[in-house]
């Protein structure tokens, strides 16, 4: 299995692009991601397939009191179902709840991964794998 881990980054690692099945982390999983990091990670599935994201892991910053409560301005996990932000949000995550399972309607599955400049976690680790629209 292939194991995409986001290492090159100077404050961001903008762009990775995922085509194959494999094991996706967050910048130096398992330690702690960097602090003023942004990644935005878009994965295509082959012709007539969806991508399927399986959370494994998921260790974020949050405030300890309002879980599952993401203030846009910590750390945050953004899903969404297409090929850029201006696609449908399919969830925003933080904290340590695993989110689970994305699968996209299309070929497309687009994450960003944002930290702030204060706490960091371990962050995050899932499978990427494709499936069929039927």
């Amino acid at each position: 299995m292939l194991i995409f881990n986001q290492l090159s980054f100077s404050g961001d690692c903008d762009d990775e692009f995922i085509e194959r099945v494999g094991v996706f982390q967050s910048p130096l999983y398992p330690d702690n991601y960097p602090n003023n990091t942004i990644c935005k990670t878009l994965m295509k599935a082959p012709e007539g397939m969806v991508v399927q994201l399986d959370m494994l892991d998921f260790v974020l910053e949050y405030d300890g009191f309002n879980e599952g409560v993401c203030w846009s301005n910590w750390d945050t996990f953004r899903v969404y179902d297409g090929m850029n932000e201006d696609a449908p949000l399919l969830g925003e995550y933080c904290g340590d709840l695993i989110p689970g399972q994305f699968i996209s309607t299309g070929m497309h599955l687009l994450v960003v991964f944002k930290s702030d400049d204060i706490v960091t976690e371990r962050g995050y680790e899932a499978v990427v794998s494709f499936t069929s629209l039927t």
